[in-house]
């Protein structure tokens, strides 16, 4: 039966499932970036091609079956819609992926927030018991993939050093980017201007600080009675 972790109020937007116990050994963690989602909830298509390889990556036929996707974005289309990893959630459930198999970190509307919410849930995680694999995946589309490089690459190496969480094996996924010239163009020039301003934001700009005593595990018995 699965449970869940809350944290914090400040992180109260985000929620990590338990695996079920066939889960409980370790396991790798895959990470989907977000992407800008309509104010109707209808996804990119940018974000489907990045659902579309990460869920062929946790394929029941894979060697890696009890791997977990971790989905994160905020509320791209205002507060009052789905945030984009509740999307993706749907999508990935319609794909045929357990819901047990899919966290959501639903508070970033950035990827230097992908990156630092992404990696205190991890700590999180293992506070409470998890353990989790020492590599983790990250999945996006090739133009975005070395701004996503250095922002993770940053903040977990920053993270760790301050004792935040444990430094991971990073291994980027690349995702075909856009087809049309006009739209690489842009989103290469969007990139560029990125990876400049991210550069400065990890660096200078805080990372969040995770109480551990604000880690609650609710009772498995008390949640089946509550239903």
């Amino acid at each position: 039966m699965s449970s869940s972790i809350h944290l914090s109020p400040r992180h109260r937007s985000i929620l990590i499932r338990l695996p079920k116990e066939t889960y409980t050994s370790e396991f790798r963690v895959i990470v989907v970036l977000g992407a800008r989602v309509s104010p109707q909830g209808e996804a990119s298509d940018g974000l489907r091609r990045r659902l579309r390889v990460a869920c062929e990556m946790i394929e029941p036929t894979r060697e890696n079956a009890s791997d977990v996707l971790l989905l994160s974005g905020g509320h791209s289309a205002g507060p009052e819609n789905l945030s984009e990893a509740e999307v993706m959630e749907q999508i990935c459930v319609l794909r045929g992926v357990e819901e047990a198999r899919l966290w959501r970190e639903g508070q970033s509307c950035n990827t230097r927030q992908n990156a630092a919410f992404c990696l205190a849930l991890l700590a999180a995680a293992e506070g409470a018991g998890l353990r989790l694999g020492e590599r983790l995946c990250v999945v996006t589309e090739w133009p975005h993939l070395l701004r996503a490089w250095l922002v993770f690459s940053v903040l977990n190496w920053r993270g760790a050093r301050r004792g935040l969480w444990r430094r991971r094996v990073l291994k980027m996924v690349p995702v075909p980017g856009p087809s049309r010239a006009w739209s690489l163009g842009r989103f290469l020039l969007h990139e560029g201007v990125g990876v400049l301003a991210d550069a400065v934001r990890c660096w200078f700009v805080p990372l969040p600080e995770i109480d551990p005593t604000q880690i609650v595990l609710q009772d498995p018995a008390a949640t089946k009675k509550d239903l």
